[in-house]
């Protein structure tokens, strides 16, 4: 019986400073055996010479073994360079997926062999780089760091405890890289082995995603957005496990959307926006040289003129105008033929000094586009069968992140809808992942498969620095939200931080990296906005517990993921003035007790104390960055930022270590 001593093809959880029993799995030709360390009791050496006398193995094998266990202790997983693989030895089968998106919004996901989505690592939150991209301004060309970015992406997925992972995968799946798939495939087989390599196209991914998280048996997809390799607006019918595109819609909704946002200053937050200055030439008669893409992070503008749109009022002088625009090629917008589509109106309104004029056309572009994808999607359901054909109706891609056009869905339908956690370019790794097994439950409910903080064996440490107290031994949630609504505080009630466990996946923060406060003023959301330095005008979004939607609502609307917009009913709206929008809707998350028992628990808790199961949420990050994921930085915003008043990290809450407000010792 020989011993595997080959660091390649060990496995071991993540041994943090706080860990006291390390399982290490050592195979052997006739199967694998665990060895286990108790730290406290035994040194690693003594560790090692009592497995080997367990086993009968002789002494020759308790150098190998010490050094498989010094270097997994430090090094956290296998470093594939410390051993060469005995030559007799067989790997083990192949099983899984891991799936790849280089575009803006790039990810990585892997799934197990049965299709179970094990995590998702979005590399936005990895470089701290909103929105980022393998590739440059072109979106082909690979920016410099491309190998070194995907390199340490790899690691992180080899080496981080959140994935469990096989060396060798049945297959390699890439979505729409153009020349660079193959580039990036080199790069995964210098760290993985993946015995089949396949491509998804861009639009696919996102139906997969959408219908295969979804409570449907069957559905109508409609995945719309910027664009893809396979076009802007495709439509698929899925049933099971199977699913069939059925249509492709010349429409780019996503990217005249943006344009929209372009013109309009107070979106831009930028007075001498290019685009705007080109497009009031171009009314004029001039021939301006456009890109639409002028703004440094253009992603950006699509919620921001969302939010924005509830500024106005819709003016039927541009609504023609406000179509034209949103249903034109993006290729066409700027040719002299398209002169005669600007309206004198809308020339008034975006160029004029007078910023209502912006404004009302906000809501006007936003009406119509509303009304625009509510036509498509009822003609598609009709032309599909009716309602009655399909349990429901998905709606994917990055347009399925306009909250009011997906009610508008909901509401006037007549069929449930459904929006996933990431129906943007974050979520295509993941439904390219699901392209030949889908996951085996359904709903199959990802929201929660991102990382754990990257520097979180630290926590421990800077608790006992700061003097962190905690919350379990507090009270629980109950003293979180008693703190929350003012109780052990003196002056306004707190805004406090939430990181717990793994990163949402996604754009929303669904209270696992959140900033929440009580919406009892309008206070509260203005500090909210003013701690992300954050335009006006900008929404918070409502965290509800599932029992309380009729009383905010009048009506239950499921919204997990935040991507709904119902109205506010008027009495809650009054007695809690920061939970509704400028245009009295609120983008809720609804929290059911299977979503996330502890949140549902303090939204129960706060319900008890305010006479509302709900806070107002918005992602823990500061202006221009990802949602926050390390230990440091959530401590350095908590220290700097005189609006954020406290930071629970799992379950430790912190106070400042210093403030000008004041500082509120617990």
């Amino acid at each position: 019986m020989r011993l595997l001593v080959a660091l390649l093809w060990c496995r071991l959880a993540a041994p943090h400073a706080n860990v006291t029993t390390v399982h290490l799995s050592i195979p052997f030709e006739d199967g694998a055996r665990t060895l286990v360390w108790r730290r406290a009791a035994e040194s690693a050496k003594e560790a090692c010479a009592r497995f080997a006398a367990e086993q009968g193995l002789n002494g020759d094998v308790l150098p190998d073994l010490e050094a498989l266990v010094a270097s997994q202790t430090a090094l956290r997983k296998v470093s594939p360079s410390l051993f060469a693989a005995p030559s007799w030895w067989r790997p083990a089968e192949a099983a899984g997926t891991i799936a790849f998106f280089g575009g803006h919004d790039a990810s990585v996901a892997v799934a197990a062999a049965d299709g179970t989505l094990l995590c998702v690592l979005e590399l936005e939150r990895l470089f701290n780089d909103r929105y980022y991209s393998s590739f440059g301004p072109d979106g082909a060309t690979p920016r410099e760091s491309f190998d070194e970015d995907w390199r340490r992406a790899l690691l992180v997925i080899r080496d981080r405890s959140e994935c469990a992972y096989p060396r060798t995968f049945a297959r390699g799946i890439v979505v729409e890289t153009g020349a660079s798939r193959y580039r990036l495939e080199k790069l995964v087989e210098e760290v993985f082995d993946v015995e089949t390599w396949l491509a998804c196209d861009h639009h696919e991914a996102h139906a997969r995603l959408g219908f295969f998280a979804s409570p449907f048996a069957s559905a109508l997809i409609v995945s719309y957005d910027g664009g893809g390799n396979d076009g802007h607006f495709n439509v698929y019918v899925g049933r099971r496990n199977q699913l069939e595109r059925v249509g492709r819609l010349d429409y780019s909704l996503g990217q005249t959307y943006l344009t929209v946002g372009s013109l309009l200053r107070e979106v831009t937050n930028d007075q001498t926006s290019p685009t705007l200055r080109d497009f009031c030439a171009f009314a004029k008669g001039e021939k301006p040289t456009f890109s639409w893409n002028a703004h440094p992070k253009p992603l950006a503008l699509a919620g921001k003129l969302m939010g924005y749109a509830a500024t106005g009022s819709v003016r039927d002088d541009l609504r023609a105008a406000a179509r034209g625009l949103l249903l034109a090629k993006p290729a066409d917008l700027w040719r002299d033929e398209h002169r005669n589509g600007v309206s004198r109106a809308l020339a008034e309104a975006v160029c004029g000094e007078d910023m209502q004029g912006g404004r009302d056309f906000a809501a006007t572009a936003q009406n119509e586009y509303e009304g625009f994808v509510l036509e498509v999607v009822s003609t598609l359901l009709e032309r599909a069968g009716g309602p009655g054909a399909v349990d429901g109706v998905v709606l994917a891609g990055g347009c399925g992140l306009n909250v009011r056009a997906n009610q508008r869905v909901f509401d006037e339908l007549g069929a449930a809808v459904y929006v996933a956690p990431a129906p943007n370019d974050a979520g295509l790794a993941a439904g390219a992942a699901w392209k030949v097994t889908p996951p085996p439950r359904r709903p199959a409910r990802p929201q929660h498969l991102g990382f754990g903080l990257w520097d979180g064996p630290d926590l421990a440490d800077a608790a006992a620095a700061r003097g962190a107290r905690n919350l379990t031994e507090l009270g629980g949630v109950e003293y979180l939200a008693a703190l929350l609504n003012g109780a052990h505080t003196s002056g306004a009630k707190p805004i406090v931080a939430v990181v717990r466990g793994r990163q949402e996946f996604g754009p929303r923060a669904l209270g696992r990296r959140s900033l929440l406060a009580v919406p009892d003023s309008v206070d509260a959301r203005n500090r909210l906005n003013r701690l992300k330095r954050r335009q006006w005008y900008r929404p918070v979004a409502p965290m509800v517990a599932e029992e309380a939607m009729a009383d905010a609502f009048g009506r239950s609307v499921p919204s997990p993921y935040m991507t709904m917009a119902p109205d506010v009913s008027p009495p809650i709206a009054r007695a809690f003035p920061a939970l509704a929008h400028l245009d009295g809707t609120a983008r809720h998350q609804s929290v059911a007790r299977r979503d996330d028992a502890w949140l549902h628990a303090l939204l129960r808790a706060v319900g008890k104390r305010t006479g509302l199961a709900a806070l107002i949420n918005t992602s823990f990050n500061t202006r221009g960055k990802p949602i926050c994921n390390t230990l440091k930085e959530a401590l350095t915003i908590l220290d700097e930022e005189p609006d954020l008043d406290y930071l629970l990290v799992d379950d430790w809450l912190f106070a400042k270590s210093a403030t000008p407000r004041g500082g509120r010792e617990l």
